[in-house]
Protein backbone atom coordinates (compact mmCIF):
# COMPACT_ATOMS: atom_id res chain seq x y z
CA UNK A 1 0.00 0.00 0.00
CA UNK A 2 3.09 2.28 0.64
CA UNK A 3 4.10 1.70 -2.86
CA UNK A 4 0.31 2.72 -4.55
CA UNK A 5 0.67 5.55 -1.84
CA UNK A 6 3.39 7.46 -2.74
CA UNK A 7 2.96 6.56 -6.44
CA UNK A 8 -0.21 8.48 -6.22
CA UNK A 9 1.58 11.61 -4.74
CA UNK A 10 4.16 12.16 -7.12
CA UNK A 11 2.11 11.46 -10.06
CA UNK A 12 -1.24 13.36 -8.72
CA UNK A 13 -0.34 15.59 -5.83
CA UNK A 14 2.93 16.77 -6.25
CA UNK A 15 2.20 18.16 -9.86
CA UNK A 16 -0.64 20.17 -8.08
CA UNK A 17 1.06 21.40 -5.62
CA UNK A 18 3.43 22.48 -8.39
CA UNK A 19 1.24 24.43 -10.50
CA UNK A 20 -0.66 26.47 -7.72
CA UNK A 21 3.13 27.29 -6.79
CA UNK A 22 3.87 28.34 -10.19
CA UNK A 23 0.49 30.36 -11.14
CA UNK A 24 0.95 32.69 -8.03
CA UNK A 25 2.26 36.30 -7.99
CA UNK A 26 4.12 37.59 -5.07
CA UNK A 27 3.38 41.32 -4.44
CA UNK A 28 4.84 43.41 -1.60
CA UNK A 29 8.14 44.28 -0.65
CA UNK A 30 8.75 42.19 2.31
CA UNK A 31 6.42 39.07 0.87
CA UNK A 32 9.29 39.24 -2.09
CA UNK A 33 12.10 39.71 0.12
CA UNK A 34 10.97 36.46 1.97
CA UNK A 35 10.31 34.52 -1.04
CA UNK A 36 13.61 35.46 -2.67
CA UNK A 37 15.75 34.28 0.58
CA UNK A 38 14.04 30.91 1.14
CA UNK A 39 14.24 30.60 -2.84
CA UNK A 40 18.03 31.17 -2.27
CA UNK A 41 18.45 28.81 0.36
CA UNK A 42 16.00 26.05 -0.35
CA UNK A 43 19.05 24.11 -2.57
CA UNK A 44 21.59 24.45 0.64
CA UNK A 45 19.25 23.69 3.38
CA UNK A 46 17.77 21.09 0.82
CA UNK A 47 21.69 19.26 1.27
CA UNK A 48 22.94 20.51 4.94
CA UNK A 49 19.47 20.00 6.92
CA UNK A 50 19.88 15.87 6.45
CA UNK A 51 23.19 15.50 9.66
CA UNK A 52 21.11 17.71 11.81
CA UNK A 53 17.71 15.80 11.48
CA UNK A 54 19.21 12.52 11.44
CA UNK A 55 21.13 13.55 14.39
CA UNK A 56 18.00 15.14 16.72
CA UNK A 57 15.91 11.89 15.67
CA UNK A 58 19.05 9.56 17.29
CA UNK A 59 19.44 11.37 19.80
CA UNK A 60 14.99 11.47 20.57
CA UNK A 61 15.33 7.83 20.07
CA UNK A 62 18.04 6.86 22.68
CA UNK A 63 16.67 8.70 24.78
CA UNK A 64 13.13 8.58 24.61
CA UNK A 65 12.49 12.25 24.68
CA UNK A 66 8.79 13.23 24.73
CA UNK A 67 7.73 16.25 22.25
CA UNK A 68 7.84 18.82 24.59
CA UNK A 69 11.46 17.39 26.17
CA UNK A 70 12.53 17.97 22.55
CA UNK A 71 10.53 20.91 21.62
CA UNK A 72 13.19 23.46 22.27
CA UNK A 73 15.93 21.70 20.24
CA UNK A 74 13.79 21.06 17.34
CA UNK A 75 13.55 24.87 17.33
CA UNK A 76 16.98 24.92 17.50
CA UNK A 77 17.68 22.98 14.47
CA UNK A 78 15.22 25.06 12.35
CA UNK A 79 16.93 28.05 13.05
CA UNK A 80 20.49 25.98 12.72
CA UNK A 81 19.47 24.68 9.57
CA UNK A 82 18.19 27.88 8.33
CA UNK A 83 21.82 29.93 9.73
CA UNK A 84 23.95 26.97 8.17
CA UNK A 85 22.19 27.12 4.76
CA UNK A 86 22.78 30.69 4.68
CA UNK A 87 26.48 30.69 5.25
CA UNK A 88 26.87 27.68 2.82
CA UNK A 89 24.92 29.93 0.43
CA UNK A 90 27.19 32.85 1.18
CA UNK A 91 30.56 31.13 1.54
CA UNK A 92 30.68 28.55 -1.61
CA UNK A 93 27.51 29.10 -3.64
CA UNK A 94 27.49 31.80 -4.41
CA UNK A 95 30.81 32.38 -4.63
CA UNK A 96 31.90 29.35 -6.94
CA UNK A 97 28.61 30.21 -8.90
CA UNK A 98 30.09 33.45 -9.83
CA UNK A 99 33.87 31.76 -11.05
CA UNK A 100 32.44 29.60 -13.20
CA UNK A 101 30.17 32.06 -14.72
CA UNK A 102 33.12 33.98 -15.16
CA UNK A 103 34.93 31.71 -16.40
CA UNK A 104 32.71 30.02 -19.56
CA UNK A 105 29.73 32.62 -19.59
CA UNK A 106 31.42 35.44 -20.46
CA UNK A 107 33.57 36.94 -23.20
CA UNK A 108 36.81 37.64 -22.61
CA UNK A 109 37.38 41.13 -24.48
CA UNK A 110 40.08 40.86 -27.23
Amino acid sequence: MNGLYESFCILFVFPVIVSMGAGGKVTGKHSTAICKFLGDISYPIYITHYPLIYTYTAWVSKNNISMIEGLPYLILILISSIVLAYACLKLYDEPLRKRLTDRFLKRKSI
